[in-house]
């Protein structure tokens, strides 16, 4: 008789210790979602902004500024509040000095280059682009 209640008991802790691994895992699997989930916020376009290719058709300087004409190819990814751009569009950005300075790289006429671009709305309607940053393909 003792056996049998002790072998209840022990049946008894032993289901309830597996149910609470059981919810440990997915917690730890909740968890680890939250995390992925999180990583893949932290890697999207900022809002305002596009992760294109594409190809430089013109670069010059006016004034103080570095102007670069480019020719879409492909975009990305966009974050929210940016026109599209399809392949194909040009559009006129500036860039900063003090990023091609801090990148040391140089834009040549022809070359594809990887940027994250930035939309940029003035007061009056009037909008402009500008390279936030870039890569050379």
């Amino acid at each position: 008789m003792y056996k049998i209640i002790v072998l209840c008991i022990g049946a008894i802790i032993l289901i309830t210790l597996a149910n609470l691994s059981c919810s440990s895992s997915e917690e730890i699997k909740n968890e680890n979602k939250v995390e992925r989930d999180s990583l893949k916020y932290l890697v999207s376009v900022p809002p305002g902004m596009a992760d294109v290719k594409a190809i430089v058709l013109k670069f010059t300087e006016e004034n103080e500024d570095l102007v670069c004409q480019l020719k879409i190819q492909e975009v990305f990814a966009y974050g929210v509040s940016v026109s599209p751009l399809p392949p194909g569009t040009e559009i006129r950005l500036y860039i900063s000095k003090n990023l091609l300075e801090k990148e040391s790289k140089k834009i040549k006429d022809g070359e594809v280059i990887f940027a994250r671009i930035s939309q940029i709305r003035a007061p009056r309607d009037k909008e402009y682009w500008e390279i936030i940053m870039f890569n050379k393909y």
